[in-house]
């Protein structure tokens, strides 16, 4: 066995992210041992795949792994031969060590598929697409079931696929001033023919091989370069030289491209504008070819070195799918599991790919067991519901009825369904509810038409005079014969006329119309007839003139109050109590007085009327006043006017000596006392009449000129308890209602039961009147001898007649049969309408090869619009049916009507008989063929009766089964348009997803064309997060210092806010982003910001200080901004819409002297009166100022 040993420190190799030992390695070519051989392309060789039956292993120890820096998780090491034969290869992305077997060649094949002994192994690490030349640290010679290990540094070189070595010279970037210049203009048109790919690209210029000027030009579209010129002071050539010619190199990352021009001579200061360039090319570094270098991805690219984030791989993206695939960008097809039948309990739309769990409801209900079609909603499906009578005291009731049907009945709750009495103890046909004992003999005084069993209480009949009032009464009678005699008022037009009496006795009385309650204002005692003109009393004072005078009094009660005035005048207004306070009421209004009369002001004192003004009558006077003194309230007796006291007015005729009461009108002022107020009255009234003037009360009286506040009552009083009175009455007419009901109630019993008590003596009448007849025939044999066939004749035409009656309820239980029989087809049809439904059930189950075949679902409908064509034709038939019923009723109508007629025709010539045999006993035959009459019409209303109630079940027979027969129709229609309204259901369904499929395919153009704005996004935002980072440490210091920014919503009106910062901020600046949203901000020393005043007594905000801010406008998530130092200067300013208001001049301003008075209401001169006497100046305004002069 072959070993191979290499020391970790055979060679110091370094990182290959050393910038300059990395210029190197993009140049050195694949390697042998320690060799190095250039090659003219980089071919990256493919993995090895097979097995040559005999190898060797080389083990790649940690420290030679460690050497290689490895980019993709595919890399792997490959084996060659000087030949170029691949005879091994090894995945290494992510180990620590591996081995990799070497294969040999076949011997027993022609064919070279291995390395041969002895032969030389060279090994490459293919990352990506870069391909590197190891050097071995410890030469590999291959040798069957030989083992190497390589243990130190593998010196991985790149090989580049240009002609030169790799060794890149990058010309640098231009640093320095030589003193002289000129300006390289690189125009838009030159970097539209250029490439950058690296963001630190960078155009360097030389000049015979000297670097004189570089600019960067990632991401420009145009750019000027400096180019530097040689510096003459020094004797090292620095700079370009004049004349000289300039060249380019583009240097974008790793590799460097020579860029041709026009010819650019170096001129000193001048400026040369490119505006082209020949050509672009790569003379060092490695092509970088960007792609996808993802295998996963649908767009892969196997060429590209550089993955640019392109990968896009279509895929199920929501997490919710069976095939959710978590690498997926694009959105692909996606499976979901579950039942597709849209006919099943548990169908799932959105499921795509059926997993047989699909379940159905069973036939009739839905998948909640809740019938499909429950029209009656008593939880049993139509079709399985059972017609029938589903009343228990019914004579058809029937215990298995779900749907109410046809029920029968007694015709009478006395009897039972065989139409029989239900108690009849003595069998006389008579029922014994109905029986009635009592006098039966029908010429007895007590006979009782309604009893049907003697109870031998017969009394015989007494003539004679029953009225008690009569003169001629017989006490004796119990049947009056009209005999009484009674004495009364015959006149019917008197008041008293006695309709009962026929004997005048001269008492008669004429009517006298008026109010006959004694209780009434207006009672007429001689009235007797009333005629509704009664008044309600209504005490109180009826005298005008009194302090408490009522207008709606009718009744005087002497209640009437008066003040007192014993007539005394006071002579001289001075003499009157001066009192200290006053009020001055000047008079204008004329009244009938002559000079010397008096006119006084009173108030009342004690229950007296004491003068507390005066003023002496001066019919030459315009104007005159009067002083009204007031009390004087230092003392306890009432001297004068209290403040509020009504003034009493009256006047003194000196020469008739009358006192007469006035009221006044006043143009200022009120009749009401005030302190040193002044009046102006301008009219009288000379002896109003007093009392309430006010519409609204009860006392009001339209005589009434004056209201002395005796208004008390409202007529909505009088109406709320006219409200109540009216409620009482209607409650007493709903109780007499109620009565009234009952009442008919019972007197509709008693009429039922005297009807059948009436039936039961119609029965009795007729066997008596049998028996009366059959006795008549006995006796009066030797009068008319044929009467017993006469007889024998009739009963056989009654036998005929009972036959013919007994045909008839053989005919009537024929119809019952019929019914029963109709009955039975109606349950067939409910049997075929529940085979209907099983058959619609099967057709929904069939729904989705309905969907698929349209031409079989037609034909299904087809088939149902047959079946419901035959259901038709059924319900027609029964249609017919009972047409053929009602036919039926009007045939047994008629014969019934016939035989009445037979049964009348017999009658009246047995009547007739009897008349002519027995002329004795006319009355009573009469009586009793009148009673016979009176039975057979009873007998022919019952009848009818019957046949009525006949007709009326019949119709609600036809009715119930017409109804039944409607339902089952609409059921089966509804089901058809079920069936329909899912087709077109589903129709619209596979309608929407086509629509959403297009909708995808849209979204997914979209979606491409997002990710392309994103990457292009993402660039931008690379630019921002720039700056973000710049900013980074001036918001970090500030947060440090700063708590949170707390955000508030400012309501409209006043808020209470916090001031959360650390530092006093002005407040102008502060809530200047509020604008015209904010009024003003107070703190609670009332100091305040007001903009619209541009006024600020607030100044600055303080920290932990709480704010009332009063908003004009809401202004949510307000915060306070951190602006240390900054002032927002304002000054106090009149508001825009502020205007000068003129100040009109009011009319009362201007006014005129009228009089001027001394303190006792005399006109005076105000030059005449002496010094220090009080004057009154009345003004035109009717203001009044007090001088003293």
């Amino acid at each position: 066995m072959f070993f191979l040993y290499i020391y970790e420190d055979y060679l110091n190799f370094k990182s290959v992210t050393d910038p300059p030992q990395m210029k190197k390695l993009l140049v050195i070519l694949c390697a042998l041992f320690s060799s190095t051989l250039s090659y003219a392309q980089c071919v990256i060789p493919q993995p090895f795949n097979g097995n040559t039956g005999n190898n060797m292993t080389v083990m790649l120890t940690g420290s030679f792994l460690s050497t290689l820096t490895l980019e993709n998780e595919d890399a792997y090491i490959v084996a060659s031969t000087p030949e170029g034969l691949i005879v091994g290869s090894e995945p290494v992305f992510g180990l620590t060590q591996t081995t990799l077997a070497v294969w040999g060649d076949d011997s027993s094949t022609t064919d070279v598929d291995g390395a041969a002994s002895g032969a030389s192994i060279t090994l490459q690490l293919v990352d990506g697409a870069k391909l590197y030349a190891l050097t071995a640290p410890s030469p590999i010679m291959y040798s069957a079931g030989g083992m190497s290990v390589q243990s130190s540094d593998g010196s991985p070189d790149l090989c580049s696929t240009d002609v030169q070595d790799g060794n890149c010279d990058y010309p640098g970037i231009f640093v320095g001033n030589t003193g002289n210049n000129m300006t390289l203009m690189l125009t838009t048109a030159f970097f539209n023919d250029l490439t950058v790919v690296d963001e630190s690209a960078y155009i360097a210029a030389s000049s015979g091989g000297v670097l004189v000027g570089s600019v960067a030009v990632f991401g420009i579209s145009q750019t000027a370069l400096a180019i530097w010129g040689d510096d003459t002071s020094t004797s090292d050539v620095d700079g370009a030289v004049t004349g000289s010619n300039i060249t380019l190199e583009l240097v974008d990352g790793n590799t460097i491209y020579s860029i041709s021009t026009e010819q650019i001579p170096y001129a000193p200061d001048g400026t040369h504008v490119v505006t082209s360039l020949t050509s672009v090319v790569r003379t060092c570094g490695v092509t970088v070819v960007e792609g996808c270098t993802s295998e996963w991805a649908d767009n892969y690219d196997s060429s590209a070195n550089e993955d640019d984030g392109s990968c896009t791989l279509t895929g199920c993206m929501d997490s919710a799918a069976n095939n959710y695939n978590a690498q997926a960008n694009v959105a692909g097809a996606c499976e979901y599991l579950g039942c597709t039948n849209s006919n099943a309990c548990n169908y799932d739309v959105q499921a795509n790919n059926d997993d047989g769990s699909c379940y159905f409801n069973q036939t009739g209900y839905d998948c909640n067991d809740v019938c499909l079609i429950d029209t009656d909603s008593d939880g049993v499906c139509d079709g399985f519901e059972v017609l029938g009578c589903m009343e228990p005291q019914a004579c058809n009731y029937d215990e298995n009825a779900t749907d109410a049907g046809f029920c029968s009945y007694p015709s009478q709750t006395w009897l039972n369904c065989e139409e029989k009495c239900i108690n009849d103890a003595d069998n006389d046909g008579i029922c014994d509810e109905f029986e009635v004992s009592g006098c039966i003999d029908p010429t007895a005084f007590n006979y009782n038409g309604n009893a049907t069993d003697d109870d031998g209480s017969c009394v015989d009949v007494v003539l004679g005079c029953t009225n008690l009032s009569a003169t001629n009464h017989n006490a004796s009678a119990n049947t009056d014969n009209g005999s009484c005699l009674i004495e009364g008022c015959t006149d019917n037009t008197a008041f008293n006329f006695n309709s009962d009496a026929n004997i005048n006795d001269g008492s008669c009385q004429a009517i006298v119309v008026g109010c006959t309650d004694n209780t009434a204002a207006n009672y007429n005692a001689a009235a007797n007839v009333d005629d509704d003109s009664c008044e309600l009393v209504v005490l109180g004072c009826t005298d005008a003139s009194a302090l408490n005078y009522n207008g709606s009094a009718n009744v005087d009660d002497e209640s009437c109050e008066y003040v007192s005035f014993n007539g005394a005048w006071p002579s001289d207004p001075g003499g009157l109590n001066i009192t200290g306070n006053n009020a001055t009421i000047a008079v204008t209004g004329d009244l009938s007085l002559d000079n010397g009369d008096y006119v006084g002001a009173f108030y009342e004192s004690n229950g007296a009327l004491v003068c507390g003004g005066l003023l002496i009558w001066d019919t030459d006077a315009t104007n005159q006043l009067i002083v009204v003194w007031g009390d004087d309230v230092s003392t306890d007796t009432k001297d004068g006017f209290a403040a509020g006291d009504q003034i009493l007015w009256m006047a003194y005729d000196a020469s008739s000596g009358e006192n007469i009461n006035l009221f006044p009108t006043y143009s200022r002022g009120d009749n009401a006392y005030m302190v040193n107020a002044t009046y102006v009255i301008s009219d009288w009234l000379v002896d109003p009449t007093f009392g309430c003037t006010d519409l609204a009360y009860q006392e009001y009286h339209s005589a009434v000129l004056v209201d002395d506040g005796s208004c008390s009552t409202l007529w909505s009083d009088l109406h709320i308890n006219t409200d109540s009175l009216l409620v009482d009455a209607y409650y007493q007419v709903d109780t007499l209602t109620t009565s009234l009901l009952n009442l008919n109630n019972k007197y509709n019993t008693t009429v039922i039961n005297m009807q059948a008590d009436y039936d039961s003596v119609v029965l009795d009448y007729q066997g008596q009147l049998f028996d009366l007849n059959t006795s008549l025939t006995d006796s009066l044999n030797y009068v008319h001898a044929e009467w017993d066939l006469a007889v024998a004749n009739l009963v056989a035409d009654s036998l005929a007649l009972e036959a013919e009656v007994a045909g008839l309820e053989t005919h009537v239980s024929e119809l019952q049969a019929d019914s029963t029989q109709f009955e039975a087809d109606i349950a067939s049809l409910q049997a075929d309408s529940l085979a209907l439904e099983v058959e619609v059930a099967g057709l929904e189950s069939h729904v989705a090869n309905l969907q698929s075949d349209s031409t079989a679902f037609e034909a299904h409908v087809a088939a149902l619009q047959s079946d419901s064509t035959q259901f038709e034709a059924d319900v027609d038939e029964l249609e017919n049916y009972v047409s053929e019923l009602k036919s039926d009723s009007t045939d047994l109508e008629a014969t019934i009507a016939q035989k009445l007629d037979q049964i009348a025709n017999l009658i009246s010539a047995h009547n007739a008989e009897i008349l002519a045999l027995n002329t004795a006993h006319a009355a009573v035959v009469d009586g009793l063929n009148d009673d016979a009459a009176n039975a057979a019409d009873a007998a022919a209303d019952l009848l009818q009766l019957t046949i009525e109630n006949f007709q009326l079940d019949s119709a609600n027979m036809v009715f119930s089964y017409e109804t039944q027969i409607s339902t089952l129709t609409s059921g089966f229609q509804n089901d058809i348009a079920i069936l329909v309204a899912d087709s077109t259901a589903l129709e619209l369904e596979i309608s929407g997803l086509e629509n959403d499929v297009l909708s995808l395919e849209a979204d997914s153009t979209q979606f491409e064309d997002d990710i392309a704005s994103l990457q292009s996004d993402s660039l931008a935002l690379e630019v921002v997060i720039a700056g973000l980072e710049a900013d980074k440490s001036d918001l970090t210091e500030n947060l440090n210092y700063h708590s949170a920014p707390l955000y508030v919503d400012l309501a409209k009106g006043w808020n209470m806010i916090g001031f959360p910062l650390q530092e006093s901020m002005n407040a102008a600046a502060s809530l200047e982003i509020m604008g015209a949203n904010l009024h003003l901000i107070k703190n609670n020393a009332a100091k305040v910001y007001w903009p619209e005043f541009g006024f600020n007594s607030l100044g600055t905000l303080e920290p932990g200080q709480g704010y009332q801010v009063r908003m004009y406008e809401a202004h949510d998530d307000y915060t306070f901004p951190y602006i240390p130092g900054q002032r927002l200067e304002v000054s106090p300013q009149v508001p825009a819409w502020v205007e000068d208001l003129v100040i009109p001049e009011h009319p009362n301003d201007i006014r005129s002297l009228v009089s001027t008075v001394n303190m006792l209401g005399q006109q005076v001169d105000p030059n005449e009166v002496f010094k220090g006497d009080v004057l009154l100046y009345l003004y035109s305004d009717g203001s009044v100022e007090k001088i003293v002069k």
